[in-house]
């Protein structure tokens, strides 16, 4: 009996070929839509906050990459720390995150006046709470 030119395995090996293709194919499709979500997130967010403070355009336009280089800085050091637990890690991730925070704040204070500041602060603060909530509800909801 004549075996295949490809050996016995062949078809299986070109399975997991397709296969291991499509998933990565369906994964790089998630990681495309999550960046484009994250974009349209912080473009929201960003518009949210200068009309919250009232921005003139020439505020709106030094503003901007000051938050969106904060929110890739916060998203880098969010994934660095994910799926690492205790309390080391944590505070870690907290220290890293609170410089993230004074060094916008820094920048930011430089733009904005003292209203617009304390406004900003608020509205941060409120955002905190706001994803908070959302992340003690997705815990309840998770099984």
């Amino acid at each position: 009996m004549k075996t295949c030119f490809f050996g016995k395995g062949w078809l299986a090996s070109l399975a997991l070929v397709v296969l291991l293709g499509s998933m990565l194919s369906n994964s790089l499709r998630a990681d495309t839509a999550s960046a484009s979500s994250t974009l349209d997130r912080q473009t929201n967010l960003v518009e949210k906050i200068s009309a919250q403070l009232q921005l003139a355009a020439e505020q709106k336009v030094k503003v901007e990459p000051i938050l969106k280089e904060s929110f890739a800085k916060r998203k880098a050091v969010i994934e660095r720390y994910r799926g690492q637990s205790g309390l080391k890690a944590w505070r870690s991730m907290r220290k890293e995150l609170d410089s993230i925070r004074q060094e916008t704040d820094e920048k930011l204070a430089t733009i904005l006046s003292k209203d617009q500041m304390k406004a900003y602060q608020k509205l941060r603060s409120e955002m905190k709470a706001e994803l908070r909530e959302t992340i003690r509800e997705r815990r309840k909801t998770s099984p």
